[in-house]
């Protein structure tokens, strides 16, 4: 009886040391490593930066609208955090338990390739996702027979800023569709906040018959050469052949549409 009762309490406890490492494996944590507006964390009375480790079942405030963060779990991968519909907060403010706020960093992937022949078209890369802005320009082909472009004929922008409705005439070049950053984010030829700006809207005009044609909303997301580098130095510990693929996800998931070129392209010119 004695040999029996040992050997139970062996089995019993070796069947706990199981369950317990189970628990162990399965509590998850994760490393901050890019960090936009602010996510304060109560237990720590601190605000969220690049390097915290947080567990999967810790409590986040978002407190800002743009409040949203790159993480890198050692055993997962990426995941990006933001908050969710407001079913999941507490009552009264954005806060959430991490695991119910952090997803895979994938992101909707950049489909701007081809030409834009109508207006359909423009909806589809424009208005329906949003479209992460790096560099200074974006362009678009449009097709000269749905929508020439000329001294009479052109596209602009509309957007509200700091409670005025602001107009921007958009360049073209062989009926390529520009837009600079530099030259869409400014005001009486000074620079302005691309926060600052709310609603955006495509109209095409035709100076002979006197009409502008709404085309689409304009959900484009300005991402800053600063930010684009965090995101960089974020991800330079990962093998060199990754590092595009994970810099794209992140932009992806944090900012909107984007593909793999355009974000060489983004680098090479802040480089």
């Amino acid at each position: 009886m004695i040999k029996k009762a040992f050997i139970d309490r062996l089995w019993f406890l070796f069947l706990l040391m199981i369950v317990l490492s189970v628990q162990v494996a399965a509590a998850q944590s994760y490393t901050a490593i890019h960090v936009i507006g602010d996510i304060y964390l109560p237990a720590k009375d601190v605000m969220l930066k690049r390097g915290d480790r947080i567990e999967e079942s810790e409590q986040l405030e978002f407190r800002s609208a743009d409040a949203k963060a790159a993480m890198l779990s050692s055993t997962r991968g990426r995941y990006v955090i933001q908050p969710g519909g407001t079913d999941n907060a507490d009552a009264g403010n954005l806060s959430f338990v991490l695991s119910s706020v952090i997803t895979p960093a994938r992101g909707q992937m950049s489909t701007r390739a081809g030409g834009i022949n109508n207006k359909l078209d423009f909806e589809k890369k424009l208005g329906e996702q949003p479209v992460a802005w790096l560099g200074d320009e974006l362009s678009y082909e449009v097709s000269p027979t749905a929508y020439p472009i000329n001294d009479n004929q052109f596209f602009y922008a509309n957007y509200q800023y700091q409670g005025e409705s602001i107009n921007k005439r958009l360049l073209a070049e062989n009926n390529t569709l520009l837009l600079l950053k530099s030259q869409f984010f400014a005001v009486d030829g000074q620079p302005i906040d691309p926060s600052s700006v709310s609603q955006m809207v495509l109209y095409y005009y035709d100076m002979a018959e006197e009409t502008a044609t709404e085309i689409t909303d304009m959900k484009l997301v300005p991402v800053s050469d600063e930010a684009l580098t965090a995101l960089q130095e974020a991800v330079a510990d990962l093998p060199e052949e990754n590092r595009i693929a994970a810099l794209t996800e992140y932009v992806n998931s944090l900012y909107g549409m984007v593909s793999a070129e355009q974000v060489q392209k983004a680098l090479a010119a802040i480089k």
